[in-house]
């Protein structure tokens, strides 16, 4: 009887456990969905966010040969559109980190950056939608032939060019 009692206070602390690492989870997972500027779908497939499917009409890509002459001849402006977090843990060397909702408040700061260099905006993972987004935005605010590296940071560290750390 005694063990009996035992097994059941501990199984009622066990679910107890359980319970309340499940509401941290939960907790943790919304917080960090609010502050993601690459929201995740709550319902429904996550394929539409596949760049397969994004609508790349006014933006135009760029390959990472194309890409790495322009930074080499020093005619290119990166702007990485991940998180602050990703862009402090690395990125193309002299990028400059700008999100898609901020593009309209720093519209001339990157004009004067870019001073009539191309523009190639990236993010990371074939199915990033990030620097597409970018470039739309920036179009939308009149700065136009703004071009798009695919997977872009992937795609540079692999093909072993000049990436920095640090904060925006």
């Amino acid at each position: 009887m005694l063990k009996q009692k035992v097994f059941q206070e501990r199984l009622k602390a066990g679910v107890k456990q359980a319970a309340l690492l499940v509401i941290i989870s939960l907790a943790l997972g919304i917080s960090f969905q609010a502050v993601r500027s690459d929201k995740i779908p709550w319902v429904g497939s996550w394929a539409t966010l596949s760049t397969a499917t994004l609508s790349l009409q006014s933006v135009t890509d760029i390959s990472l040969s194309e890409a790495f002459a322009l930074y080499r001849d020093h005619r290119a402006l990166f702007l990485d559109a991940r998180d602050p977090w990703s862009f402090e843990e690395g990125h193309l060397a002299g990028a400059v980190h700008i999100e898609p909702q901020d593009a309209g408040k720093q519209t001339a700061e990157i004009q004067k950056r870019a001073g009539g260099r191309q523009i190639v905006a990236y993010c990371d993972g074939a199915e990033c939608h990030l620097g597409v987004d970018l470039a739309k935005a920036l179009e939308k605010q009149g700065i136009s032939s703004v071009k798009v590296l695919i997977n872009g940071w992937s795609r540079w560290r692999e093909a072993g060019y000049p990436v920095e750390k640090g904060k925006p």
